[in-house]
């Protein structure tokens, strides 16, 4: 299944109003608000932005559909800062899913209709129960630098002074487990890889259909 009956320029005309109707709105021109000043802050010149703090338990389509709302706002501010942070936010697990939303506006709209998790029906049922729940996105917030100050690790710690040193008996045993390491990341990263080709492929499918 897919958003079969649901064309480009439907789809990209309903995320128009909805990410301009309901939480979304309120977030970036809160986010936008924290970025230009911040009460807690003592002197008059704002401490450097770090990042986000994003809330604990996002579901993936939560993640998806706020990376998908940078494309609605792309002279905010907090938009360069959301798709920044949303990278570590994916993770490796969905790093697929960031490459294709974070693309182009186009490639992001074919992602969403060519899943084939959902009917029209039930995607856009999804989207409702999101906005119902809208106030998980009210919980991002900026992370400012801290200034308070932290001392500085040194490598030397009282009594161990040669902790650092090479042992040659457990060379062989680290170099194994480095070896072992290397390869499942290979291995992983072939395989998100061949996902990734999956994924372009089905997208591509559509975005011809609707060409056509």
């Amino acid at each position: 299944m897919s958003l079969e009956t649901t064309s480009l320029a439907q789809l990209d005309t309903f995320f128009q109003k909805f990410f301009s109707q309901n939480c979304f709105e309120t977030l970036y021109e809160r986010l936008s608000t924290e970025l230009r000043d911040s009460p807690k802050q003592k002197s008059e010149i704002p401490s450097a932005i770090e990042g986000l703090i994003f809330p604990r338990g996002m579901k993936k389509n939560e993640k998806f559909f706020l990376l998908m709302s940078t494309w609605y706002y792309p002279e905010n501010p907090m938009s360069f800062y959301i798709k920044l942070e949303c990278r570590k936010l994916f993770g490796k697990e969905f790093e697929n899913e960031y490459f294709v939303l974070m693309s182009s506006k186009t490639l992001a709209l074919g992602f969403w209709l060519s899943q084939t998790m959902w009917s029209d029906r039930d995607f856009f049922g999804n989207i409702t129960r999101l906005r119902r729940n809208g106030f998980l996105f009210t919980l991002i917030t900026v992370r400012r630098e801290s200034t308070s100050k932290v001392e500085k690790y040194t490598g030397y710690c009282r009594g161990y002074s040669e902790s650092g040193r090479y042992l040659p008996y457990r060379s062989k045993s680290v170099l194994k487990e480095k070896i072992l390491t290397e390869r499942q990341g290979e291995q992983r990263k072939f395989l998100r890889l061949i996902k990734l080709q999956l994924l372009l492929r089905l997208i591509k499918d559509r975005l011809r259909m609707e060409l056509q």
